[in-house]
């Protein structure tokens, strides 16, 4: 029997329908598919679990991180604050600087309408004195003239004794001498072929001695040919080209003389 059991599968499934086993353990199989659809649903379970773990523990870390963030946005706000605060006293100090400025400003533009007012002043007796020099150089002017007559007068009249003591010519006076209405000489005299042409001037520059070498007396030779021309300078004061005056004079053969006083006169 147990050998039968053994070697005939059929026989085993009647055997087993006739006692029932074969019931039970079609509900042992479903069972046991059961508890395997449990046991695969639960490891989805575990496994959805495990993702959810891994979410989560993502989310911790992602708040973590945004904690960092307002952290730092809370230190930096902080600081801004601090900066803000800051610019604010720097601000502060900027406008009370401002105020001071124009403070400033006011005592300068005060000051500045004081030192307009001076300045209208000073223009008024800059011009005052302007008109004053004016009228003090007309003045002077006709005082040159008139001294320059005097000089002038005085030194044709006692110039005729120099000449006859120191060059042996007596001439007479001297007088004003025109060539052909263009060239004046101050003194003239013409003797025994030889003629006296004198320039006098109060104060001896180098221009007048340029202008009598090279204009006057070419003209006056040109007028009075064969005659000799003894060309005389008569000066009384200095300029500060007097000395470069008398040098190019001399080199040009013209006799300077200063006149001191009355007859008495200086050959430079």
């Amino acid at each position: 029997m147990l050998k039968l059991l053994e070697e005939d599968e059929e026989f085993r499934l009647m055997v087993a329908a006739k006692l029932g086993i074969l019931d039970i353990h079609s509900m042992l199989k479903e069972l046991m598919n059961a508890v395997n659809k449990l046991i695969e649903v639960d490891r989805g379970v575990l496994e959805n679990q495990d993702r959810m773990l891994d979410a989560f523990k993502g989310i911790l870390e992602n708040l973590d991180r945004l904690w960092q963030e307002v952290r730092a946005l809370r230190e930096g706000q902080e600081a801004m604050r601090n900066d803000v605060s800051k610019l604010w006293e720097e601000n502060r100090r900027i406008n009370e600087n401002i105020e001071k400025l124009w403070q400033e400003v006011k005592v300068l533009r005060e000051g500045q309408s004081k030192l307009w007012e001076e300045v209208v002043k000073i223009w008024g007796e800059i011009r005052d004195m302007r008109m004053e020099l004016r009228g003090l150089r007309d003045l002077y002017g006709g005082l040159s003239k008139s001294v320059g007559s005097i000089l002038e007068m005085n030194a044709r009249h006692y110039l005729p004794v120099w000449v006859r003591n120191n060059l042996g010519l007596n001439i007479g006076r001297l007088r004003r001498f025109v060539v052909r209405g263009v060239v004046e000489v101050d003194g003239y005299a013409e003797v025994n072929g030889r003629a006296v042409v004198v320039e006098i001037k109060a104060t001896l520059r180098l221009d007048d001695v340029l202008e009598f070498v090279n204009s006057k007396l070419p003209k006056i030779r040109e007028s009075r040919p064969g005659v000799e021309v003894i060309p005389i300078i008569v000066y009384v004061n200095e300029a500060e080209d007097t000395d470069k005056a008398i040098k190019y004079a001399r080199k040009s053969g013209v006799k300077v003389l200063r006149h001191i006083g009355e007859d008495e006169f200086e050959e430079a």
